[in-house]
């Protein structure tokens, strides 16, 4: 039977229960208030960016945040200013201009990142499959995520880039499914933490305040993951897990799961096995 691991500040178990389902009667009163209130800032997104500003869109906000619509509507603004400082409207537009979305790291321009890492399996995949719950599944190997190697080929900028890349794509593409299946589809990240080459020994100032930019984005999409697992982890994963927590946002932290080294049939209660044979940390 896996272990769930105990990390402070980190969830353990099961992560809270995500609501899925369509706005209520309630709800849909509290997000036509929503919409009103940021009105003004929408507008300045809506054409270029349409996930941006989609009913979707809006519910995450609203749930994210608890159905309080002042904290809603606030954190929707800062998300606009966010939105209008890093041309997000140009990335939106690049990535819809294909006539199938691409996955970011596909994209020539980061294949330093890649070449730099030394593995596609260190970066953020999706699989286009789902589990039992209908999240999109994404893996990412943890293990071999050496921010190192990134500091020391001078790749901050673009790493940063590729990762507005990825929240873009990712809000393309869950709004694209949520319309399609009538609910609010999210993401069940995958976490492979079994390789022995991490260590903590890469957490240098330099690669911290890359991790602190890097999940300071990740505010501006609220709801957008339902649950994290975390795979694999021994003490040293652990240890990991205690550096990185306080650069995580407590909204995210709270959505994860640590497991330790006997995970697969805790895995195989969420996913269908056809799903899981992609992942890394499975076969």
């Amino acid at each position: 039977m896996s272990i769930f691991l105990q990390v402070e500040g980190v969830s353990s178990g099961s992560p809270p229960v995500t609501n899925q389902q369509l706005p209520s009667p309630a709800e849909s009163l509290l997000l036509a208030s929503l919409k009103l209130s940021t009105a003004a800032s929408a507008s300045l997104i809506s054409s270029a960016s349409p996930e941006s500003t989609s009913d979707f869109r809006y519910l995450r906000f609203l749930r994210g945040y608890d159905s309080d619509v002042q904290k809603a509507s606030q954190a929707y603004e800062e998300m606009v200013q966010w939105h209008l400082e890093n041309d997000v409207s140009a990335i939106s537009t690049e990535l819809r201009s294909h006539p199938i979305l691409p996955f970011p790291y596909a994209l020539p321009k980061f294949a330093p990142l890649v070449a730099a890492l030394g593995s596609p399996s260190c970066l953020l995949r999706s699989f286009s499959t789902f589990d039992s719950n209908l999240n999109l599944l994404t893996s990412v190997s943890v293990g071999l995520y050496d921010l190192r190697k990134i500091v020391a080929s001078n790749l901050q900028d673009l790493l940063i880039t590729s990762n507005i890349y990825l929240d873009v794509y990712f809000s393309i593409l869950l709004d694209n499914l949520s319309v399609k299946n009538n609910r609010l589809v999210q993401r069940h990240d995958l976490l492979c933490c079994t390789n022995p080459s991490i260590g903590l020994f890469q957490f240098t100032p330099s690669t911290l305040s890359l991790i602190r930019k890097i999940g300071a984005n990740s505010k501006h999409f609220p709801e957008s993951i339902s649950k994290i697992t975390s795979c694999g982890n021994n003490i040293v994963a652990v240890g990991l897990w205690k550096i990185i927590r306080p650069f995580v946002p407590k909204h995210t932290t709270e959505k994860i799961r640590v497991l330790g080294m006997d995970y697969k049939d805790i895995l195989k209660e969420d996913c269908e096995e056809e799903a899981l044979i992609q992942f890394e940390c499975y076969t």
